[in-house]
Parts: structure tokens; C-alpha cells; sequence
């Protein structure tokens, strides 16, 4: 006579929890590291010297203070690169500051030569439209680079009156 043995379940009906559990925690994990990636630039960002040069004349200027209202505090969100080779490098940034009156955007430029921090450039424009607040820097010129300002125009002469021909 034949011995008949039960038939075993697969893998799947044995451990069929696995699957569903180890796709979620490989999720977890990888949510995890893009978030810690992306905080951790964040931090750089705003732990810059740059950045905070920038945060510190922006929250005492009083044009700012009065227009935004005071206290300032900046947000998490910093957008912009930085650009560092030694103890020397460049950086444009900009992030949003918030007052008891309103918000703006904050814009910089700045550049590091021998290990410190150089504000070329400081703007805050408000999100009212009301007009862009230069701090460092201004307005770009309105001619192009070396094109230098535009040429005076000679004056006018007088219209010459008609003679009435040789006399």
C-alpha cells in the first residue's frame, strides 16, 4: 500500500503576511531616507553663513520690521544653491520671512572669499505687490553691461530760414 501524505501549503499560504510587510517596510525605509536627505539639505542651507548674514540684517532693518510687522520669523522652505571650493565660493538663496502684518520673499546674492561671507545683494519683496526693498545692493542697471549710459543727444539747431535766394 501507497502512503498518502497531507499536502503542504505553499510558501505564499504560509507566509503570506511576509510579502505585504517587508514592500512596506522597504517603503517606510525609503520615505524615511528621502526625507532625511531633503531635511538635512534644508539644514545646510539655513545653518550657512550666508543665510544667516542675510536673516540677521533682514529682522533688523526697520523698513521691514514696519512693513511686515515685528516679530519676523523666517520659514523652513530655503530655495537657492551654494557653491563652495575651499574657503571660497558663492551663494543665491531665498527664502520666505513672515511678520504680524505680512509675508515676503527674501532674496540674496553673496559671495566668500578667505573663509568669510560677503552680501553682494539683499532684497525682500513683499507678497502685497507693495514694491521690492533693496538692502544691499539695488536695482540692476538699466543698460547692458558694458554698453555704459546712453549717448547725449546733440541739441537741436535752429531751422534754418529760407533766403531768398543770392543777392
Amino acid at each position: 500500500m501507497v502512503e498518502s501524505r497531507p499536502i503542504q501549503p505553499g510558501i505564499f499560504a504560509r507566509h503570506g503576511w511576509l510579502l505585504p510587510v517587508g514592500c512596506g517596510v522597504a517603503l517606510l525605509l525609503g520615505l524615511g531616507g528621502c526625507v532625511g536627505i531633503v531635511g538635512a539639505v534644508f539644514y545646510s542651507m539655513r545653518s550657512s553663513g550666508a543665510y544667516q548674514m542675510a536673516l540677521k540684517q533682514v529682522k533688523a532693518d526697520p523698513l521691514v520690521r514696519a512693513k511686515l510687522g515685528a516679530p519676523l520669523t523666517d520659514g523652513f522652505v530655503v530655495g537657492g544653491n551654494i557653491n563652495l571650493t575651499n574657503d571660497a565660493g558663492t551663494a543665491a538663496l531665498n527664502f520666505k520671512v513672515t511678520g504680524t502684518k505680512g509675508t515676503a520673499q527674501v532674496s540674496l546674492r553673496a559671495t566668500k572669499a578667505a573663509g568669510v561671507w560677503t552680501l553682494d545683494e539683499l532684497r525682500v519683496d513683499p507678497d502685497d505687490g507693495s514694491g521690492t526693498l533693496w538692502l544691499v545692493g539695488g536695482p540692476p542697471p538699466t543698460t547692458a553691461p558694458g554698453m555704459g549710459a546712453p549717448p547725449e543727444l546733440p541739441a537741436e539747431a535752429p531751422e534754418a530760414k529760407p533766403s531768398g535766394g543770392p543777392k
